[in-house]
């Protein structure tokens, strides 16, 4: 995948929808395409997080204390806490059919911050849209 649609699909995530060209530009040549077959758990419930990850083709099941809480798709996302925390899983996520993902690492993620400080205001507030949007899915 291109550097310029890499960046297109970051720029759909409320999380970084408001940094500018040169700032979405970074996230995209740090974020990776991963592909995970049916049935991986992408990330587990409990362990440690250390990648967001967005969904580009495929779907995946996300569960609580074992139990079904949502179905993921393309430009749904996960793992958004870990890249500022790196502390352990709310959820676990496991593919229900073959996933590509954009993965983005923590430590990608904190240079970033430290080579655009500009930017933290801005994720901090995309942050707070994604806590908002998810409490009103509750």
């Amino acid at each position: 995948m291109e550097l310029e649609e890499r960046a297109a699909h970051l720029k759909k995530v409320p999380l970084f929808e408001d940094l500018s060209e040169k700032e979405i530009k970074t996230v995209a040549e740090w974020a990776k395409s991963v592909e995970h077959p049916e049935g991986e758990i992408m990330v587990e419930e409990g362990k440690l997080g250390y990648a967001f990850h967005l969904m580009i083709e495929g779907h995946a099941e996300v569960t609580m204390s074992g139990g079904h809480t949502r179905t993921l798709g393309p430009g749904d996302y996960f793992g958004e806490i870990a890249l500022i925390d790196k502390g352990p899983r709310l959820a676990t996520v496991t593919a229900t059919e073959p996933v590509t993902t954009l993965a983005l690492s923590a430590w990608k993620f904190r240079t970033m911050i430290d080579r655009y400080p500009d930017a933290t205001a801005k994720l901090l507030f995309g942050l707070c849209k994604v806590i908002r949007a998810q409490a009103a899915e509750r």
